[in-house]
């Protein structure tokens, strides 16, 4: 990844953290718009959003070095596959997060931020669909929260 691409997303996270990163909340929402069946897998969307709001925070600060917290993304994957997450929803992720870049960011958003986060959001999505099963290093949510996943 470029360092401009590095730069972009570093920047557009800045707009999603102004209001303590409550913006997840509006990615749900158009991402069950996307794709309503989604809605069934989630129990607590607004503790969700703080979670995916967390990761992806870590996942910015590092996006200059994945393959230093590869193994986090794998254990990310495999949290996934044992929820049965489908590899058909990856897409929609991707396409509603960048989505709600582009809205939070508003007259300050640029076609080449939603590229950069397309790019590094399909190598993310190719690690983590492809994630060994059994795990390697300390999990995601060990290196994020400070618990064991």
């Amino acid at each position: 990844m470029s360092q401009s691409m590095v730069t972009d997303i570093r920047f557009s996270w800045g707009f999603m953290l102004e209001d303590g990163g409550s913006k997840m909340m509006q990615f749900y929402e158009i991402l069950f718009d996307r794709v309503p069946e989604a809605r069934a897998l989630f129990s607590d969307i607004p503790a969700q959003a703080q979670k995916l709001s967390k990761t992806v925070g870590y996942v910015v600060s590092n996006i200059d070095n994945i393959e230093s917290i590869k193994p986090a993304i794998e254990d990310l994957g495999r949290i996934h596959q044992r929820l049965n997450i489908e590899r058909s929803y990856y897409p929609h992720v991707r396409e509603a997060l960048i989505e709600t870049v582009k809205i939070t960011m508003g007259d300050e958003y640029r076609e080449h931020i939603g590229q950069s986060w397309r790019t590094a959001l399909n190598v993310l999505s190719e690690i983590m669909i492809n994630a060994p099963k059994e795990k390697k290093s300390p999990g995601l949510m060990g290196k994020i929260f400070g618990s064991k996943s």
